[in-house]
């Protein structure tokens, strides 16, 4: 089983780190900017069943809005990624999900607070208090936490929805 997921968000907040880390275990210091969006595939084992992921890589935006409506043809899912460490990439996040929900007609959508690795615990909980919106996942990119957790995450909702 095939399936389309989008990765949106902010410029910087690590998307396509977590793809490099997800898809090829790696992980670069190095900043690259995306254009347009970047597609990768990534076979996932969920409980025995196999499922394909085309993972589209899409440049950040601040609007939402700003990201072309053809690429949301045929999701399955998307993960919203944010950056734990800029308060701008987290504001008004509610409005940017649900603009995200209604372009993409899809509820399968894992909110992801990602570099984990430059916070301490308890500026992660203070960001989670202010946030106002469940986030599925705390990750690192660089360290590899729970960035193999947020997309199996995704692949159980899209297999179960």
């Amino acid at each position: 089983m095939q399936k389309k997921i989008l990765l949106v968000g902010d410029f910087g907040v690590g998307k396509s780190s977590l793809v490099e880390r997800f898809v090829y275990s790696r992980f670069s210091e190095e900043y690259k900017s995306t254009i347009g969006v970047v597609i990768s595939k990534k076979e996932l084992n969920l409980e025995g069943l196999v499922l394909k992921f085309l993972i589209w890589d899409v440049a950040g935006e601040r609007e939402i809005s700003e990201v072309p409506a053809s690429y949301y043809l045929g999701c399955s899912g998307l993960l919203f990624v944010f950056d734990l460490t800029r308060p701008e990439t987290w504001v008004g996040m509610s409005q940017r999900l649900e603009t995200i929900r209604q372009m993409s007609k899809s509820d399968n959508i894992i909110v992801v607070g990602n570099k984990s690795d430059l916070c301490e615990p308890s500026q992660i909980e203070q960001v989670l208090d202010k946030i106002g919106v469940r986030v599925d996942a705390v990750t690192s990119a660089r360290s590899d936490d729970n960035v193999d957790r947020a997309f199996h995450e995704l692949g159980r909702r899209i297999v179960n929805d």
